[in-house]
């Protein structure tokens, strides 16, 4: 067996449910191996054919901790979860309110909840152990030791620390960061957009970024009815607006785009793109067209809108599990519809992984497929904190296992692709610290999966803060 495999079979967490046996002990300090060394053919940036970046979660601040706590559809104890018996719960003044020992370390408005309380398990240890559910002691047992950054718990609305987050990125060959954008129609603007802001807001910026509209549904949602509102003299539509915000991104000079200038606009879920039609009261009581007819209409506009910013028609790419919509036709006849059928080319954001799928979507859509690589997926940090259990993570430790060889076989389609898109990489995840998908570095396994995708993918290498990237153990880079 390949020693580099064998080595990374070692476990980084020991999950709820029973592990597969390792081929290999795991590693006392459960750190990753180093990675296998490339052979030498010259220069590495000859060698690079593939563009490479990161999805980006935008929300660790206090600003996004608020916004979900206001949330109108969420009841008020929404962080008040007790009968879980897993997160520490505080009240807007800080106080115990459930029963917990605050341990006199958690600020108040923790945006960090649920992944620094399973670093430091102590954080969240009922008052009486006695009164933990067996859930919440399993959990307990598990290796959380990944759960802070290299630079600390951080504040995104701190401009130093996208800068720290460019460079550590930048070391390692990252071209973009790919962020999540949340629209809200009940305020009329951009949700959990810290991260970005911040990223706009670097003077010179050498690392370019994309945009992945993220339309939940819920608070995050479209509204194409609005331009009923326009013709009354009310204002610009909800499209409009919307519309008006993401144009204003892909006009930057650092926006993400093909070889021949087109603007690249991921849509990874289009079900919260509606057209509500509602009574007196605020009770939707039908649609005013189908939905299908409304996600076309939406991207109908963004592309015009983008075109006539830009110069150029942008590429729409879909996450390719969109399902189908009601859809009238041309002819008035109804049939259904998947928003797939306005995009230009298709992606896979999480958790699945393996080349079988890229080709199984290359024949089913007939669409250039534009890949994604999960890193790893683990919802634990949500237990009891915005999701209650059951929740997602790989009681096999897979995606860890098996991440270099995966990472490598993808390189191979990817270099086998005669299709600039399907050379476009985008990796699940920068820092999304409670999915699991986290290529920052941490403070147990350092920058070593920024190695590994620097090293199997044959990308540059550009000068980084040693400091950025130090492989520190828990306690000296806490905040």
């Amino acid at each position: 067996m390949n020693p580099t495999l064998t080595l990374l079979s070692a476990l980084l967490l020991a999950p709820l449910a029973v592990l597969a046996a390792a081929d290999t002990p795991v590693a006392k300090d459960g750190s990753l191996p180093a990675p296998a060394a490339q052979p030498s053919t010259g220069s590495v940036a000859s060698k690079t054919s593939c563009r490479v970046g990161a999805y980006y979660f935008g929300m660790w601040s206090p600003g996004a901790f608020q916004v979900i706590k206001g949330f109108p559809f969420k009841r008020p104890d929404f962080y008040l979860r007790a009968e879980t018996k897993i997160q520490p719960v505080y009240a807007d003044d800080g106080k115990r309110i459930t029963g917990y020992v605050p341990q006199g370390r958690v600020p108040k408005h923790d945006w960090w909840m649920g992944v620094r309380d399973l670093w430091d398990k102590e954080r969240c240890w009922p008052a009486n152990p006695a009164d933990a559910s067996d859930a919440y002691l399993a959990l307990r047992k598990g290796d959380f030791s990944h759960l802070q950054p290299v630079i600390g718990y951080y504040d995104l609305a701190k401009p130093e620390t996208i800068r720290q987050h460019i460079a550590q990125a930048r070391a390692f060959g990252l071209e973009f960061f790919n962020f999540y954008w949340f629209w809200n129609s009940f305020t009329r603007k951009e949700e959990f957009n810290t991260g970005l802001e911040q990223f706009l807001g670097v003077d010179g910026n050498p690392m370019k970024f994309a945009i992945s509209i993220c339309q939940h549904g819920g608070p995050f949602v479209l509204w194409g009815n609005e331009e009923s509102a326009a013709r009354r003299g009310k204002g610009p539509s909800c499209f409009e607006v919307a519309i008006g915000k993401l144009v204003s991104y892909v006009k930057r000079d650092n926006y993400l785009r093909t070889s021949d200038g087109r603007p690249i606009i991921y849509l990874l879920d289009s079900k919260g793109i509606v057209n509500e039609k509602k009574d007196a009261k605020g009770k939707v009581v039908g649609y005013y067209e189908p939905q299908g007819n409304t996600i076309e209409r939406f991207i109908g506009m963004l592309r015009s809108e983008v075109l006539k910013a830009t110069g150029h028609t942008p590429l729409i790419v879909l996450g390719a599990k969109d399902r189908e919509y009601p859809y009238q036709k041309p002819d008035g006849s109804m049939g259904a519809v998947s928003a797939l059928a306005f995009a230009d080319a298709v992606t896979r954001l999480a958790p699945g992984r393996g080349n079988d799928k890229l080709r199984e979507d290359q024949q089913k859509f007939g669409l250039p497929v534009m890949p994604g690589f999960t890193q790893n997926f683990d919802e634990r940090p949500r237990y009891g904190c915005i999701k209650d259990p059951p929740c997602l993570y790989d009681p096999t430790d897979s995606f860890r296992k098996n991440f270099q060889r995966d990472l490598a076989l993808l390189k191979a389609w990817m270099d086998e692709q005669p299709r600039e898109e399907s050379r476009i990489l985008s990796i699940y995840a920068w820092n999304e610290w409670h999915e699991g998908g986290i290529l920052e570095p941490n403070v147990r396994d350092g920058a070593r999966y920024l190695e590994f995708i620097n090293a199997v993918l044959h990308l540059p290498r550009n000068p980084c803060d040693p400091l950025l990237l130090d492989q520190q153990r828990p306690g000296n880079h806490a905040n």
